[in-house]
């Protein structure tokens, strides 16, 4: 599976198709099979192993040089998305819920094309919920919600909208937010929390 880059890092790789593919001007000038095996960027692994030409002169050997130097900046870019959705995460189970916040934003912001990028918004979303700042957490698991609905997440950022409304009051969104979360999770464990918080609402009288 063919792995996602941030913005910056897919134009690193561009700049290595486009080293690879202008490589054959200082390869020798006859049809040799040796010029024809010049490879191409055919998948964002290919980045890391720089082309098996034959260098002729220095012109050739700069080409190598470059392509090698932005290998190691590709393969960096990977390291770094991974490092950065971690430091974030770190910071959130830290109780550091600003610092967290700040992370994720400068991660989505920086690598929006991540794996992780589903994941950022949502554990954005308990930073801002653990701040207490429950509207913008509601909006935050919305969006999570609406954007990414295939992230294994988005069942506990139903339930969570539930807590949220419970935090400021607002009852019958609250309840409307429980009943979704069961209707939407039938067969979750989900169902059963959110079974619960309802059952907490009735008997205080909050239904």
């Amino acid at each position: 599976m063919r792995n996602k880059l941030s913005t910056r890092c897919l134009k690193t790789i561009l700049t290595i198709a486009f080293i690879m593919s202008h490589s054959v001007a200082y390869a020798k000038d006859d049809d040799s099979e040796e010029n024809k095996r010049i490879p191409w960027l055919k998948t964002t692994r290919n980045v890391y192993k720089a082309p098996e030409i034959k260098l002729e002169n220095k012109a050739e050997k700069q080409v190598v040089v470059t392509q090698k130097k932005l290998n190691q900046e590709a393969k960096a870019c990977y390291q770094q998305d991974k490092e950065l959705y971690d430091q974030a995460f770190e910071k959130l189970m830290k109780g550091e819920y600003q610092s967290s916040i700040d992370a994720y934003r400068f991660f989505i912001a920086n690598y929006p094309n991540s794996k992780h990028i589903g994941d950022a918004h949502y554990w954005m979303a308990e930073a801002i919920y653990l701040s207490e700042n429950y509207r913008t957490a509601i909006d935050k698991y919305k969006f999570v919600i609406e954007n990414y609905s295939e992230n294994k997440n988005v069942k506990y950022a139903e339930l969570k909208i539930g807590h949220a409304y419970i935090h400021i009051k607002k009852w019958p969104e609250a309840k409307k937010a429980f009943n979704d979360a069961i209707n939407n999770h039938p067969n979750s464990t989900i169902k059963k929390l959110a079974q619960t918080e309802l059952n907490l609402m009735k008997e205080k009288g909050y239904n």
